[in-house]
């Protein structure tokens, strides 16, 4: 396998990755496989910046650093509907979209989706409206993002060697945030965001 990774890419040529005849037999080698990847600016790809996603205010009221899940934020029925959620994140790509999920605790469910992510890659923001009832409910936001093919082979040792193509975070206000690694195949694996950071420190 031939990988090539670089800040920029230009000009035309060739990478063999054909099979050759062994000396002395008539066997064939397998075909070989090419892969070019370019990370702009010198390389935006860093193992330190690791993915967040918090619910950061529900109808203007400020939530918790630490929520505890239940009674974290109140907000007065004279506000009426819909309520706008701001999210914040850092690690996921802009433009990404954040899912919101309501339950309810008369059973009713609510989604709604965010604008796309704006900011920084170190900080982003994004907003929804959605209708909340009148009640409990336990709010959740969830997104689904690519990585790039280095980011993907460097956290297939959570995967049993297989590449990572998709991360998929989902935070709950009183939860610790759930990271799922998905590979090219399909096969999921959940990570403490603690391994992760233990990967981030191994790496430098």
């Amino acid at each position: 396998m031939v990988r090539i990774i670089a800040p920029a890419f230009s000009g035309g040529g060739a990478v063999n990755v054909t099979s050759q005849t062994t000396p002395g037999c008539n066997q064939f080698g397998g075909l070989g496989r090419s892969s070019i990847e370019v990370i702009p600016n010198g390389g935006a790809f860093n193992l330190a910046l690791l993915p967040s996603l918090f619910i950061t205010s529900i109808g203007g009221q400020a939530v918790p650093a630490t929520p505890t899940g239940s009674g974290d934020v109140t907000a007065p029925l004279s506000l009426g509907n819909p309520l706008a959620v701001v999210v914040s994140a850092s690690g996921i790509p802009l433009g990404s979209v954040v899912k919101l999920t309501l339950n309810n605790n008369s059973g009713t469910v609510t989604t709604a989706n965010t604008s796309a992510l704006a900011g920084t890659l170190q900080a982003s923001t994004a907003t929804a409206n959605i209708n909340i009832p009148a009640g409990s409910s336990v709010m959740m936001a969830s997104t689904i993002y690519t990585l790039t093919l280095a980011q993907g082979e460097a956290l297939k040792v959570y995967a049993l060697g297989e590449r990572v193509e998709r991360v998929s975070l989902v935070t709950i206000l009183g939860s610790e945030m759930r990271v799922t690694l998905i590979t090219a195949t399909g096969k999921e694996f959940v990570v403490p965001a603690a391994v992760l950071a233990t990967l981030q420190a191994e790496l430098g």
